[in-house]
């Protein structure tokens, strides 16, 4: 199956599951390496990073499919890349407003570089999602066909 025999709601779905993975995997993260405690119940906490991790990865998606890029040929570096373009952009707007306002927005390279992380591994969970759906399934051809 190539990735052009897709429908939206199909790529939209794959960003969905593989956001919530994401979420929660980020989750867990935060809970071991943040130093303050965090605000609300966990299951508010829950909620938010598995939709925010939803979004975001359908975003990517989406992203890179507007832009041109093609997710048959080579979908782990696509994804990784347009993940990692969303990442800088991100923090270049965030260098700006803490030029801008530094007391209310500061940077922080140990949580700037976890982010960086964080969204290099989502890159490579929807490559990986995106790979084995779109790729051809020969079981029932027989040899020769």
């Amino acid at each position: 199956m190539s990735l052009k025999n897709l429908t939206l709601t199909s790529l939209s779905w794959i960003g969905i599951l593989t956001g919530i993975c994401w979420g929660i995997f980020n989750l867990g993260v935060n809970f071991l390496f943040w130093p303050q405690e965090m605000e609300g119940t966990f299951l508010s906490l829950f909620f938010s990073f598995i939709s925010a991790g939803a979004l975001f990865s359908v975003f990517i998606l989406f992203l890179a499919l507007w832009t041109g890029h093609s997710l048959d040929e080579h979908p782990y570096f696509t994804a990784v890349r347009v993940s990692l373009l969303v990442w800088f952009v991100y923090v270049a707007l965030g260098g700006v407003m803490s030029w801008f306002n530094p007391e209310r927005y500061h940077f922080n390279l140990n949580e700037t570089m976890i982010g960086g992380i964080k969204v290099l591994l989502l890159g490579i969970m929807l490559g990986w999602s995106v790979r084995n759906l779109t790729k051809k399934t020969d079981i029932d051809k027989k040899p020769g066909q």
